[in-house]
């Protein structure tokens, strides 16, 4: 370039993206790597691009190449080296890269593929151990004397129950501990064992003694569980 401003741009996907824009004379831009002849494709990288009136001072690529190679012979061997070992080293670069890409999305997948196999091994383990824990209530319910209207009745409050506990609010400390002594009190006064272990797990699920007393009328007195004598008489002793 005799005098004026040039820009270099590079393509980009849709973008243009600017590589250099200068104003000093002297430099130059075009087929750059013609001294290299046929051994390399012959490509523009950049677009130039002029922002003012510019002057340019025009070689043709055949006659550049042939005054590099018969000028600046030792020149042209040094760029050509520097050229092929960039070239060479991209290329390991560039493998290398792809090889770590291809580590982390095999990684990936293995996480990706073990999550839902892990969830389903749980899943499989979670549903195993409901299904006993029927079958015992089967067992259960079909050595007891309750009547199908009990029956009824207590799977009636199941199903209740477990739409309650869908519900269940979330409790501040002081008033998850005043429910807990009241369900307590309640378990107590009906002659249920350890209503002190069970009433926090009550509370946790959103029951209350309201629920427990709905509970009571549903069914009948016999089938609710009763502290045994023994239990009664030493949960006096205890207080």
């Amino acid at each position: 370039m005799l005098d004026g401003t040039v820009v270099l741009s590079r393509r980009v996907g849709a973008d243009d993206v600017e590589v250099t824009r200068t104003s000093q004379r002297g430099v130059y831009a075009g087929a750059m790597q013609a001294y290299l002849g046929d051994r390399v494709r012959q490509v523009y990288n950049n677009s130039m691009r002029v922002t003012e009136t510019t002057r340019f001072f025009v070689v043709p690529a055949d006659t550049f190449a042939s005054i590099m190679r018969e000028w600046f012979p030792m020149a042209v061997h040094l760029l050509e080296g520097l050229f092929f070992g960039s070239k060479s080293t991209q290329r390991a670069i560039g493998q290398r890269e792809r090889l770590l890409a291809l580590g982390s999305l095999s990684a990936g997948l293995t996480h990706e593929l073990n999550n839902p196999a892990a969830a389903a091994v749980r899943a499989t383990a979670t549903l195993r151990e409901r299904v006993g824990k029927m079958r015992h209530k089967l067992r259960v319910i079909s050595a007891g004397t309750y009547d199908r209207e009990t029956l009824a009745n207590l799977i009636d409050i199941q199903e209740r129950t477990a739409e309650r506990v869908a519900k269940a609010p979330v409790l501040s400390p002081l008033e998850a501990s005043d429910r807990e002594d009241a369900l307590a009190d309640w378990l107590d006064d009906h002659g249920i064992d350890d209503g002190w272990r069970i009433a926090p797990t009550f509370v946790q699920a959103g029951l209350d003694a309201d629920w427990l007393d709905e509970v009571a009328a549903a069914v009948d007195e016999e089938t609710l569980p009763r502290r045994s004598a023994g239990s009664a008489t030493r949960s006096r002793r205890n207080c």
